[in-house]
């Protein structure tokens, strides 16, 4: 993993992460955020070492894709934003992480990683009910975080970017879960937070996602 000097926000670094194609630019403040990122997406790397996602691709672009996403939204979100990025889907491949994420990133990126993090699917209880009970602990740390939502909306617009790699079924199911249960979610969230960056952040991203809707003909 090549990683190049940190330099301030007005001049982007760029971090080498899985190979020298690939390439995130981040616009770090001093070299304390540089080191505590390559932290994050080490940890991640190891939680999520040997999986891929649906395309084949390494599971690693997905997080690293989602914080693109964020800082290509243009507005200067809280640092812990980009880590709970990086971190969003660890605890689902490894629960024992907790403590580590906890002890190295502080506990508000834990409990926000934590938020994210989809709960196991009870016995008998159904995708639908289960779905309801994810997006309402989002919504309910969202009350302390402010940023859990929008993480999990450019997690959810990554995911519609690259629905290709999925089967037909779990392809419209999909969609259908977006519209139907994220995307309302994602609206009130955004009108209700008073962080005016981070409710910046959030219309522009549910404009992008709307719009890749709108493509797939299902709005």
């Amino acid at each position: 993993m090549a990683l190049q000097t940190p330099v301030h926000r007005s001049n982007p670094a760029a971090l080498q992460t899985l190979s020298d194609n690939d390439t995130v630019f981040f616009p770090f403040s001093n070299t304390e955020e540089f080191f505590t990122l390559q932290k994050a997406i080490s940890l991640a790397y190891r939680a999520h070492k040997g999986e891929q996602r649906l395309g084949g691709e390494d599971y690693l672009s997905h997080p690293l894709a989602v914080m693109r996403l964020l800082l290509s939204t243009g507005e200067t979100l809280p640092f812990n934003t980009y880590i709970t990025a990086i971190l969003h889907d660890v605890l689902e491949q490894n629960p024992l992480l907790s403590v580590e994420i906890c002890a190295t990133f502080g506990e508000e990126v834990f409990q926000a990683v934590w938020a994210l993090s989809r709960p196991f699917l009870m016995y008998k209880q159904s995708r639908r009910e289960h779905e309801f009970l994810y997006i309402e602990k989002m919504m309910r740390v969202q009350g302390t975080i402010p940023y859990v939502m929008l993480v999990k909306i450019a997690d959810r617009l990554h995911n519609i970017q690259t629905l290709d790699g999925l089967p037909h079924k779990k392809r419209e199911q999909c969609i259908q879960e977006t519209m139907e249960n994220y995307m309302p979610a994602f609206k009130h969230c955004a009108v209700r937070c008073m962080d005016t960056e981070i409710a910046g952040a959030a219309f522009t991203l549910i404009d992008i996602l709307t719009k890749k809707l709108r493509s797939l003909e299902v709005v």
